[in-house]
């Protein structure tokens, strides 16, 4: 064992290493944390790990383990348990249910070897790495992790077992992280509704509970070592010590309160807190407060207009496939163009726009109105900002009046597929409810990189890439970055506050909007052209040929008072 730690410290995995052992009860015996070294050091795993490495904390720390044993094949033959052709619950017996995640790694590679097979690899690796997010609360043996190991063990082991067609049912072709668990998880659904076994809804319940991040069930372990912070092991450096007190004393401050950093002259800046759901298990919502964080990010830093440019061919081209697709016979491919362009024009990613509302009432971000065939938004400001209904009825007529709304009107060809598709989920609220009912077994951003994009000239195309082409004409046709990051904003958007935004008024927006519609798919109708309408950005826009007027009036009365 002293061997493993010095090469896992070679390569700075040493808590990674660290806490497979605590996975493994901490036991004293090698052969179980040697069969999940094992498992992760072959070729397939350590090629998974590294397209999980920029989206999953846990991955790149086995990624560099694996890869360090991997180049040792002394050592890994060493710490093998056994040989391909010997069964698990021979080699680990009386152990299998104690040590399930070890008996789970050290299965042999599922048969025949087709793409069920292949699938069934990265959701050995995914329950690995969840097991390790159950660790960071403490929990070292789990009940949903239990029932799902067992049951991938018995497919991996015996050929044929008739629970492989559970398997089958979920399998898909998404690669990354974020997409292989999102597309899990609505095959699961499906899987769960279509099931009448008992033992199959309970696999799939236990897996869907997995999957969804619910609240982890822990299990008596034994000879358990108690389990550290989950953040320490991942940010441990010899230059971070700093860091790590700096997060220590976050935990201390009162809650509800706003902790702070500290610069170099000694001034701080506060940091905003924002409570998470305390129902899902701290796992997910680290994952969710993560996406949130790096999405502000990126807003503030304007990077989303630093990639994903689409050239104007293919800008074209996206248009012309929209066109395409609407006119296609499978009302999937049909309502996936409509929303792509809905995407398009309020800026969404094909993942963000599966939460638009659908409401006839006002809402906070973008809403599409079957009803008046509108897709409608309040125009974007800055949420802690001054407001001009609010303050002194005096100050009023200095000041300009403001927009109300945002209107797209949008063509019937374009909303035929998505009103039949309500027709058939008439209580739907987004976009994200009407294609579960068309498409259970693949989501809409799948969709988007399977279909929509398998064309000529799209190759680049991508699912976030669809919130950028607006944003980036309004920066190129205006030159104004404030004004483009407004137009790309939504409700979680961190938008800058009034001091550091201008106004804009209607000429400009729709300078910088309306010439981007293509004809024949939408048109924008609001704002009207009015000079005085205040129509995104602060709302402290002040009429300066009056204030002039006004200045000039009482420099008179001076003047004839002097």
């Amino acid at each position: 064992m002293s061997q493993l730690r010095g090469i896992a410290q070679s390569v700075t995995a040493g808590p990674s290493l660290r806490r497979l052992e605590r996975l493994c009860s901490s036991s004293t015996e090698l052969r179980f944390v040697g069969a999940i070294i094992a498992f992760l050091s072959n070729k397939e795993c350590t090629d998974i790990l590294s397209e999980w490495s920029p989206d999953c904390p846990h991955a790149p720390g086995l990624d560099r383990l694996a890869r360090s044993y991997w180049l040792d094949t002394d050592l890994l033959n060493a710490i093998r348990p056994f040989q391909a052709d010997q069964r698990v619950e021979d080699r680990f017996r009386l152990k299998l249910e104690d040590q399930y995640l070890a008996s789970l790694a050290a299965a042999r590679r599922a048969l025949p070897a087709d793409e069920t097979s292949a699938w069934m690899q990265r959701l050995r690796l995914y329950i690995l790495i969840r097991a390790l997010d159950a660790l960071d609360e403490s929990v070292a043996r789990e009940r949903h992790l239990l029932v799902v190991c067992r049951t991938l063990r018995t497919v991996c082991e015996t050929t044929g077992h008739p629970h492989h067609k559970w398997i089958e049912n979920l399998v898909g072709s998404a690669r990354g992280y974020f997409e292989f668990q999102a597309e899990t998880t609505m095959k699961c659904r499906a899987a769960l509704a279509q099931s009448d076994e008992p033992s199959g809804r309970a696999f799939f319940q236990a897996l869907l509970s997995i999957l969804e991040g619910r609240k982890w069930i822990a299990l008596p372990v034994k000879n358990q070592a108690p389990a550290k912070s989950s953040l320490e092991p991942y940010l441990y450096d010899p230059d971070s010590q700093n860091w790590l007190a700096l997060l220590a004393s976050l935990d201390k401050e009162p809650s509800g309160k706003a902790a702070s950093f500290g610069d170099i002259d000694g001034n701080g800046t506060g940091i905003a807190t924002q409570r998470t759901n305390e129902e899902h298990s701290e796992a997910k919502r680290r994952r969710l407060g993560d996406g949130l964080r790096l999405e502000g990010v990126e807003h503030a830093l304007f990077l989303r207009h630093s990639w994903h440019q689409l050239t104007t061919v293919e800008e074209n081209l996206l248009f012309e496939r929209i066109k395409e697709l609407l006119k296609a016979d499978a009302l999937d491919d049909r309502f996936g163009a409509a929303v792509t362009l809905i995407a398009v024009l309020s800026t969404q990613t094909m993942h963000d726009v599966g939460k638009l509302s659908l409401a006839s009432e006002p809402t906070s971000g973008w809403r599409l109105d079957l009803k008046a065939s509108r897709l409608i938004r309040e125009p974007p400001r800055f949420a802690r900002r001054w407001r001009s209904e609010t303050s002194d009825s005096d100050a009023r007529p200095w000041i300009h009046p403001l927009a109300r709304q945002w209107i797209y009107e949008i063509e019937s060809a374009v909303l035929k597929p998505i009103r039949a598709a309500q027709t058939k989920v008439p209580a739907a609220l987004t976009f994200g409810d009407l294609w579960i009912k068309i498409s259970s077994v693949r989501t809409l951003a799948t969709w988007f990189n399977t279909r929509f994009t398998n064309h000529e000239g799209l190759s680049r195309l991508s699912g976030p890439s669809v919130a950028n082409p607006l944003a980036m004409r309004v920066f190129e046709n205006s030159l104004d970055q404030s004004l483009a990051q407004l137009v790309a904003s939504d409700r979680r958007t961190a938008l800058p506050a009034a001091c550091a935004c201008g106004s804009y008024r209607a000429p400009q927006v729709l300078d910088a909007l309306g010439s981007y519609v293509r004809p024949g798919l939408a048109s924008l109708i609001a704002p009207i052209v009015d000079v005085d309408l205040n129509c995104c950005g602060s709302e402290l826009d002040l009429r300066l040929p009056l204030l002039r007027a006004a200045i000039g009036g009482l420099v008179k009365r001076v003047d004839a008072a002097a």
